[in-house]
């Protein structure tokens, strides 16, 4: 099983692939057999199809045969993704996704010597507060190519260098701001936003493709995204009770959402609300 992540080197991006390790490093080997069956149709026994819980690994669980590509515009952090991976084979590629021109030549030379991807993890991000008057076009669009267009761009990038035959499932990682809002975020917000509107209603096009995509909406995780918010609230993980009665959600509960959606086999083109009691 290939995955292909991005935002793997903190937050719920490190939490989801930590899991993707621990699940992977404690399948057993008849498992292993089981899921190799499974996932090749030509050696599988008629009896027992890709679908059937019998043999297919169980939701939200990573294959033994586990493979990766990880993406990173910060070679430091992408070596220390690519070491924490070991003994899995772990593709690195160096790439800042605010510049959604960059995708295609570089991700294009990985793919032609990798094994089909099967899984993408999508989560690489940033946030900005700051008053709508103040926004400058490059923040604003900056924002808008990490969240939105360099997801675009990727996906193509990956069906031009796919089969119809292979299906690959996507899960990207939006925010509950998205819907609610927040004061001077209205840039990640509508960022965002656009993110969740793409995934909607892309959702029956990329299905042609054999491409499932969800996203999944957190409200506020205990991730370095919230260091603005902390440097203006000292109190911040106390007060955001009041708006969020079960109180900062953390990463790892989040990449527990996050592995279930992606293995999902009833939904595409929808959106995974992880509200952590907050009304929306």
């Amino acid at each position: 099983m290939h995955y292909l992540l991005t935002g793997a080197s903190s937050g719920i991006g490190r939490a989801f692939l930590e899991l993707l390790l621990k699940q992977a490093a404690a399948t057993p080997a008849s498992s292993a057999a089981a899921y190799t069956a499974a996932s090749t149709p030509a050696e599988a026994p008629a009896a027992a199809p890709a679908e059937d819980p019998a043999v297919a690994p169980s939701a939200g669980v990573a294959p033994p045969n586990l493979s990766l590509t990880v993406l990173s515009r910060s070679a430091s952090k992408l070596h220390e993704v690519q070491t924490l991976c070991a003994p899995y084979p772990c593709r690195g590629l160096c790439l800042d996704l605010t510049q959604p021109e960059l995708i295609e030549p570089q991700l294009t030379e990985l793919l032609a010597t990798a094994p089909p991807v099967d899984r993408v993890v999508y989560c690489a991000g940033m946030t900005r507060i700051e008053a709508v008057t103040k926004l400058r076009y490059a923040q604003n669009l900056a924002m808008m190519n990490l969240s939105y267009l360099s997801l675009v761009e990727l996906l193509r990038v990956l069906i031009a260098h796919k089969s119809v035959e292979h299906q690959t499932k996507v899960v990207v990682v939006s925010a509950l701001a998205a819907t609610t809002g927040a004061e001077h975020t209205v840039s990640y917000s509508t960022a965002k936003q656009a993110l969740e509107t793409f995934v909607r209603h892309g959702a029956p096009e990329l299905l042609a493709e054999n491409v499932w995509i969800n996203a999944l909406a957190p409200s506020y995780v205990d991730t370095p995204m919230l260091k603005f918010n902390r440097l203006i609230d000292r109190n911040f993980a106390t007060n955001v009770r009041k708006i969020q009665p079960l109180g900062l959600l953390s990463p790892q509960a989040v990449a527990h959402e996050l592995a279930a959606l992606l293995e999902s086999t009833c939904c595409t083109g929808t959106i995974r609300y992880v509200n952590g009691g907050m009304r929306y």
